[in-house]
């Protein structure tokens, strides 16, 4: 089974708008495990409770999550991701791993299509 990472935005300072980053890469993470193919990493559901006015913390799920990025086979990158700092840091980090990068909004059949073929 391949290791996928899903990296995309997060922080938002409306509560809801937050709420709804989480549950778009909640929406993805189920698609992909769905296929059989993936075990997901969804560092949303991991994370965002824990986001506060603390820089050290967030420091070091930053570098929790560069750690991840070295551990698995693909990285999939939700819509907005150009706009998010963090996952800007997370895309950079993994184009210098070479680690393959595909993003859900213009390859998701494409994804989702390769793993039923694997399966057969």
């Amino acid at each position: 089974m391949k290791k996928a990472l899903i990296i995309g935005p997060l922080r938002n300072e409306d509560p809801v708008l937050r709420e709804a980053n989480v549950l778009a890469a909640s929406d993805v993470g189920r698609d992909l495990l769905a296929t059989g193919r993936y075990s997901v990493i969804i560092p949303h559901t991991m994370t965002w409770l824990m986001l506060v006015d603390d820089e050290d913390l967030e420091l070091k799920i930053q570098d929790a999550m560069l750690d991840l990025i070295g551990a698995v086979d693909l990285i999939v990158v939700l819509p907005g991701w150009e706009h998010s700092v963090c996952t800007i840091g997370e895309f950079n980090h993994a184009l210098g791993l070479g680690k393959p990068l595909h993003y859900w909004s213009t390859e998701r059949d494409f994804i989702l299509y390769e793993a039923w073929k694997d399966r057969e």
